[in-house]
């Protein structure tokens, strides 16, 4: 039973504790239709875990104990997963939840760590600041946003710039490569992770609401998914990481 394996191993490490923030979810459907569930998160809640929870083979479940301010995932190859540290990043096995290689570890604040289609690591700080790095992790160049800011995950835009949700100023950001702010659309709610569509939306939590809001350029909603009042018999209660799946399902971590 993966659920007990899960519980045992953190257990040993300190005491149970809330699976809460991120998700890098697979699905899988068996030869009987039921789908079964492959799913990656961080628990941040007092201690700071990586887990796999595997439904599909129990034995593939892990538990790995990662550094503080752990906050974001990116699924970089069939095997290997980049997560964010608060004073960096590294690269963990997906089949073991051990590190493999670290980016780097001399930043803090660290919010978030995306690897680009252009060959570079960005790191962005909750206070505005985005990192670049080559591949072997050293820093190429860096600026700030000059703004009073509390930002949360940093993601990329169709034409690649830098797409941020933020919890102050409430709004999505789009910034340029210099910094310059090009874009700020206001949201209702506080915001986790945003990400641009195919045909320009964008799609972004709305965390005291408990829904994944797809909006427009302009800051109109299109369609929700989730919702305290729509959902009552789940007891609903905060969103933060969220998952889009290939086939257009939504996966939202409460």
């Amino acid at each position: 039973d993966c659920t007990k394996i899960i519980e045992t191993e953190i257990m040993k490490k300190t005491f149970l504790t809330l699976i809460v923030v991120f998700f890098f979810l697979f699905i899988f459907i068996n030869g009987s239709g039921q789908i079964q569930h492959d799913f990656i998160c961080i628990d941040n809640f007092k201690e700071n875990y990586l887990i796999r929870v595997s439904e599909l083979n129990p034995n593939n479940c892990w538990v790995t104990e990662i550094p503080k301010g752990s906050r974001d995932l990116q699924l970089l190859s069939e095997n290997e997963l980049l997560v964010s540290h608060g004073n960096g990043a590294a690269i963990y096995n997906l089949e073991t939840g051990k590190k493999i290689k670290l980016i780097t570890d001399k930043y803090a604040k660290i919010q978030s760590a995306q690897f680009h289609k252009d060959g570079f690591y960005y790191l962005l700080t909750i206070d505005g600041k985005i990192v670049k790095l080559d591949k072997y992790g050293n820093e190429i160049d860096q600026f700030k946003i000059k703004r009073d800011l509390d930002l949360r995950l940093l993601r990329f835009t169709e034409k690649g710039d830098f797409l941020i949700s933020c919890k102050k100023p409430m709004a999505v950001m789009i910034v340029d490569s210099k910094g310059n702010v090009i874009k700020e659309i206001s949201m209702l709610d506080k915001g986790y992770k945003t990400l641009q569509l195919p045909n320009g939306n964008f799609l972004n939590t709305a965390g005291d609401e408990v829904k994944v809001v797809e909006h427009t350029s302009k800051g109109e909603i299109v369609r929700f998914v989730g919702g305290i009042e729509e959902h009552k018999s789940l007891k609903l209660d905060y969103a933060s990481g969220w998952d889009l799946l290939p086939n257009g399902n939504i996966v939202l971590c409460n």
